[in-house]
């Protein structure tokens, strides 16, 4: 009962944000809503759990996930605000003001990933699904991810419309961000198991998600360092 009143709660302004792509699936902002909603359930799941167990695998990749989408939120805003100029000439209703970005923002994070923000919410997703694993919350955490790739495709959609080649040449030069989502989770065999099998088959899940998760970590630190080396003369 705690966790749907929690959930309700903290659904309210999120539900009040987005009223305004409720009802327009071809905005970035619809599948957002799902994202975030998806976020919240994971939250009002696993919050008992924040800081149980501090030191096993699971709780130490969960606070790894939930430092980077600190980073990545804060990295990304930090040069929206400083580059984007967003004003009044995007006149699309669904965006927020900071949202409607004027120029371009290709500089810091942005040389590398489109996305910052939504790879943070990524992040965020998977933090949080890992401070309690299960089979059910595995499926949730993988619904935001979904919606999370939907909302970033929409948003490219908007961008080429409003900035048209230069934001074509743009996506050569960078990558998506979730390209390596499917690194982070099992393979379809292990989720059929996972729902099928029953509770011994669905605690190995967090296990399988673990080793994948740890491999990806390692191979996104080497990155880190290249991105810090390089965006140091970052204007």
């Amino acid at each position: 009962m705690d966790r749907i009143i929690l959930f309700i709660l903290l659904s309210l302004p999120v539900l009040v944000l987005s009223w305004r792509t409720l009802f327009k699936p071809r905005s970035h902002g619809f599948y957002r809503f799902f994202s975030w909603e998806s976020i919240i359930w994971l939250f009002a799941s696993n919050y008992n759990f924040w800081f149980v167990h501090p030191f096993s695998p699971t709780q130490i990749i969960s606070w790894v996930f939930l430092i980077l989408s600190s980073y990545l939120v804060i990295a990304g805003v930090i040069r929206m605000k400083k580059k984007g100029k967003p004003g009044p000439q995007r006149e699309e209703p669904t965006l927020y003001d900071f949202e409607k970005t004027t120029e371009l923002v290709d500089t810091g994070i942005f040389r590398y990933i489109r996305h910052p923000l939504y790879s943070s919410l990524l992040f965020l997703t998977w933090g949080i699904f890992f401070k309690n694993t299960s089979g059910l919350l595995f499926l949730v955490a993988f619904l935001s991810t979904l919606c999370l790739y939907l909302t970033a495709k929409a948003e490219e959609k908007e961008y080429l419309r409003y900035f048209g080649p230069e934001y074509m040449e743009y996506m050569k030069h960078s990558r998506m961000s979730f390209h390596s989502c499917s690194e982070l989770l099992p393979n379809t065999r292990d989720l059929v198991l996972a729902y099928n099998c029953g509770p011994a088959v669905t605690r190995a899940l967090p296990f399988s998600l673990s080793v994948n998760c740890s491999k990806l970590f390692i191979k996104r630190c080497a990155r880190s360092l290249a991105f810090l080396s390089h965006s140091e003369g970052s204007p």
